[in-house]
């Protein structure tokens, strides 16, 4: 978003410039573009290195000349803000990808400023992408915004609940290229592969006490799996994580599931409460 405002900036900037001519870019015209964006990419991006700023300039000049030939052209494109923005944006991602790849130590940095950038980056380089104080800030208010849509949310802290999980996949993923692998896969993959870890920050961030036994959540997980497993309906794991999930949410201390499990009707009983989160669970696991 950093790096989508600024080029916006310097798009609206310099196509403010009084043009000489109407067709072609004369070279006073190509040089105050570039210093136009010398200044406001290297004023805002600090940890960028000056040399570094001036490079992108000229790839991203060079870019957009390519896409409006005529001065004219750029002049009129600029008036739709909206759209410029974006395809301003498209083309800088395009020259910082190579100058990531080029300057390591700069790419880190740019990666700080401007996720989508790591994303790119670790996509198509073998660059390592140390993760930095940006990157939770950003993951924990996405995070916290997906969770409060969900009905578990009122039995958890979210935001305890996403500072937890980053904590644990940077514990898991030392190199932040291969979370942003995993996320690529999508949400179904994300979920089975990091169940352990989701299962125990809803342990943790749960807004009362009395934590799952880890022999009770191992035997519900075999056992539940096992029972599934041949549904070509649903995927067995997937459906039984969710459900456990769910489950944990609704009695986040494990005493008051207890009480529902230890009766005559026992699991019968724990059926019935739980119905639309096991049709939910189903839905989801679909295969």
């Amino acid at each position: 978003m950093m790096i989508r405002i600024l080029l916006f900036l310097i798009c609206a900037t310099t196509s403010t410039v009084v043009w000489a001519q109407n067709t072609g870019w004369t070279t006073k015209e190509r040089q105050d573009f570039q210093k136009s964006c010398n200044k406001e990419i290297g004023n805002s991006l600090s940890k960028i290195d000056r040399k570094h700023v001036q490079e992108f300039c000229v790839c991203y000049t060079a870019h957009l000349e390519k896409m409006f030939p005529e001065m004219e052209q750029f002049v009129e494109a600029s008036k739709d803000k909206v759209a410029f923005r974006n395809q301003c944006a498209d083309k800088a991602l395009d020259c910082w990808t190579d100058i990531a790849i080029k300057y390591p130590k700069t790419g880190e940095a740019l990666a700080e400023y401007q996720p989508k950038l790591a994303d790119r980056v670790t996509k198509d380089t073998n660059l390592t992408v140390a993760y930095t104080p940006k990157m939770k800030q950003l993951f924990v208010q996405r995070c916290v915004s997906e969770a409060s849509k969900e009905k578990e949310s009122q039995y958890l802290n979210a935001t305890q609940y996403c500072s937890c999980m980053w904590d644990k996949i940077q514990t898991r993923f030392p190199n932040y290229r291969d979370f942003v692998a995993l996320e690529r896969k999508g949400t179904q993959v994300f979920i089975a592969e990091l169940k352990t870890e989701i299962n125990e920050c809803v342990v943790y961030s749960t807004k009362k006490t009395g934590s799952y036994p880890t022999a009770f959540t191992d035997a519900y997980l075999k056992n539940c799996i096992k029972s599934y497993k041949k549904d070509k309906k649903i995927k067995a794991e997937q459906f039984c994580g969710c459900l456990l999930e769910k489950m944990q949410a609704k009695y986040p201390d494990y005493t008051d599931l207890e009480k529902v499990i230890d009766t005559p009707e026992g699991e019968g009983n724990l059926a019935d409460v739980m119905r639309e989160d096991i049709l939910q669970c189903v839905e989801d696991a679909k295969k």
